[in-house]
């Protein structure tokens, strides 16, 4: 028999969500789904106000979340402290009971086992890989591409750079989400759309793990706030040049890419440089595995109180990490400028 509770009576949350129906559970509260999309099964949202179904259950992983506007999500515990309005210990007790009766669910799906992730992964990458190779020779071939390539070069950024960071560019268009390998969104929409911009792929094992574009020219959102940068659906949190990391050498992690580039440009032979792309991303636990592994990590996150108080986070994870702040904002103002950046590393080696 299911037992919710340890030896010394404290309530096992591993053992609650990982025995919870989480979508026998949301069914019990909301009734049944009013559509389902491979995995996914959908419904109003019950926590804002909304005419289409953007709320969804994974069952396979146990977990809700929102497409819609709220963005919230969570697993089995944290569905029912926020439908019911009441804490973790009175949220356990009400799983633990609901474990013991849960009722049939009247949507099909499929058994709860592990989320089987491959094939899926691999597609992305190979739609990724197709899009960075034409961005990458639409910026040295195409007219269109002509102001980017300038900014870049602005940014202080040589030729090889931005050749060897496979840096490219993209004209807004919309492709099929299901041809890279993702579910429709919460809004029925089965297309994304790839924004107008400077594409930045995240290389893991010479393929694409991620992809950021620099908005080029500049557009703003519904809400009149200009989006620098957009994160490509399906992207991975991972680490800018993390297949650069090696044992033997010390590295330094920086916020933005065109920082981390700016280092890789003008000391690379001394360091490598590492980006998280904003001051909470990649804090995963691969990341800080393959950081701790090196002799150093300059925390070069920018020159200012965000920087500094950001960089906490790392330097309480690494027992190898030193605050390294960049003589202007970031290193890519110093390359700018005209700053030696390569002293500034070397300095910090010492």
């Amino acid at each position: 028999m299911f037992n919710a509770r340890t030896t010394d009576r404290r309530f096992d949350d591993k053992a609650i969500k990982a025995n919870t129906d989480m979508l026998a559970l949301v069914e019990n509260n909301l009734g049944p789904c009013h559509r389902h999309n491979g995995q996914w099964h959908f419904w109003p949202c019950p926590f804002h106000t909304e005419k289409t179904a953007s709320f969804a259950v994974n069952p396979q992983t146990r977990s809700w979340r929102c497409f819609g506007t709220c963005h919230k999500s969570g697993n089995a515990i944290e569905w029912v402290m926020a439908y019911k309005k009441v804490g973790f210990k009175d949220s356990c007790r009400y799983l633990e009971q609901f474990i013991h009766h849960q009722p049939p669910v009247s949507a099909p799906r499929p058994p709860l086992v592990k989320v089987q992730s491959g094939p899926i992964k691999d597609v992305w990458q190979h739609r990724a890989t197709i899009l960075v190779n034409e961005s990458q020779n639409r910026l040295w071939n195409d007219s269109a591409a002509t102001d980017a390539l300038v900014y870049l070069r602005q940014r202080g950024f040589s030729d090889n750079t931005i050749r060897n960071a496979h840096l490219g560019y993209n004209i807004n268009h919309k492709e099929q989400r299901s041809d890279w390998g993702l579910f429709p969104n919460g809004y029925d929409i089965d297309y994304m759309r790839i924004d107008s911009g400077i594409v930045i792929p995240f290389f893991d094992n010479g393929t694409p793990r991620r992809i950021t574009i620099r908005r080029f020219p500049k557009e703003e959102n519904t809400y009149g706030e200009e989006q620098k940068y957009k994160i490509l659906s399906g992207s991975a949190n991972t680490l800018y040049n993390s297949d650069l990391l090696d044992p033997t050498r010390p590295a330094m992690l920086t916020e933005g890419v065109f920082d981390a580039l700016s280092v890789q440009q003008e000391a690379g032979d001394l360091i490598v440089a590492v980006a998280t792309d904003s001051t909470g991303g990649a804090r995963t636990p691969e990341s800080i595995e393959k950081l701790a592994a090196l002799s150093l990590v300059l925390v070069a996150y920018d020159a200012d109180t965000p920087g500094d108080t950001d960089s906490e986070f790392w330097l309480d994870s690494l027992p190898n990490a030193k605050r390294w702040r960049p003589l202007l904002d970031d290193p890519n103002a110093m390359l700018q400028k005209g700053l030696n950046i390569r002293q500034w590393v070397a300095d910090g080696l010492h």
